[in-house]
């Protein structure tokens, strides 16, 4: 794998870290091209979370994922990234990365290991992430998507 590649696929994985870490929600598209569409896998799973299957089958463009991941931020305490096995296909500028997002939840006791195996498409040039197709862990998307939904509706003032 190119150095350039592999630092890019690195980048990417860390970038939820990373946005959680400064506060900043547009950390997360900080390695994808401006026309990015991420998609997340199984379609049943985003169904059964309430998304539209047109919604699902258009992908989210950057700024309604940074939208989405924004909302998180003020519960989340930490997280971290362990990445498991990347590769890259020069050719086809194809990249796959098997990680395992670490979250803590201000004032969830348990951690959420929420692990992903993501197919990554480059640009031309092998510079930025053009699609995304995320397929997640349920059970454990799940688990954080309802502490999440528990933490929201118990901040105070709203």
């Amino acid at each position: 794998m190119s150095d350039g590649a592999e630092d890019l696929i690195h980048r990417f994985a860390n970038s939820q870290a990373e946005s959680v870490k400064a506060k900043d929600p547009k950390l997360v598209s900080a390695t994808l091209a401006d026309n990015c569409r991420r998609f997340i896998a199984p379609v049943s799973f985003m169904m059964e979370m309430g998304l539209p299957k047109p919604v699902i089958e258009a992908g989210s463009p950057n700024d309604l994922y940074e939208q989405h991941f924004a909302m998180q931020l003020p519960f989340i305490e930490s997280t971290s990234c362990k990445i498991h096995d990347t590769s890259f296909d020069s050719q086809k500028k194809k990249a796959t990365v098997h990680l395992t997002h670490q979250v803590k939840l201000l004032g969830v006791e348990e951690e959420c290991l929420v692990e992903n195996m993501i197919l990554l498409d480059l640009d031309e040039s092998g510079e930025r992430i053009q699609k995304i197709v995320e397929f997640t862990d349920v059970s454990e998307s799940k688990k954080y998507m309802a502490a999440l939904q528990g933490l929201a509706a118990a901040k105070p003032g709203e």
